[in-house]
């Protein structure tokens, strides 16, 4: 069973950056130590300045999938499996007009492998 740990650490107003720690031991076993790393982590981040350029690319506006230029492209999810990095556009009609279409669109994406 995987326990998950979320702290967040970066806010301005509507934007928010968190570090979730996930473990398969128990809460009470990994407490202490999730807190003592995400210490260590956050401070790290705030030395090289990076909380600050997470929180500048926060404020980036998702581009909505028109503006590739394919047509009929609606919306679309990449991830670098090598970075583990996803860019994503933003969710335009259908999806963006009915949280039905909306949910379907992301219990598809959730079905990818």
């Amino acid at each position: 069973q995987l326990q998950a740990y979320v702290q967040f650490f970066a806010d301005r107003g509507d934007s928010w950056a968190c570090l979730v720690q996930v473990s398969t031991a128990s809460p009470a076993e990994m407490a202490s130590e999730f807190i003592r790393s995400r210490t260590a982590i956050v401070n790290e981040l705030e030395q090289r300045g990076c909380t600050a350029s997470i929180l500048r690319a926060l404020e980036v506006p998702i581009e909505p999938a028109e503006k590739i230029g394919v047509p009929g492209l609606h919306h679309f999810a990449y991830k670098a499996v090598g970075l583990g990095q996803y860019v994503r556009s933003e969710l335009g009609p259908p999806y963006s007009q009915s949280p039905r279409h909306s949910k379907k669109l992301l219990r598809l994406y959730a079905d990818i492998r």
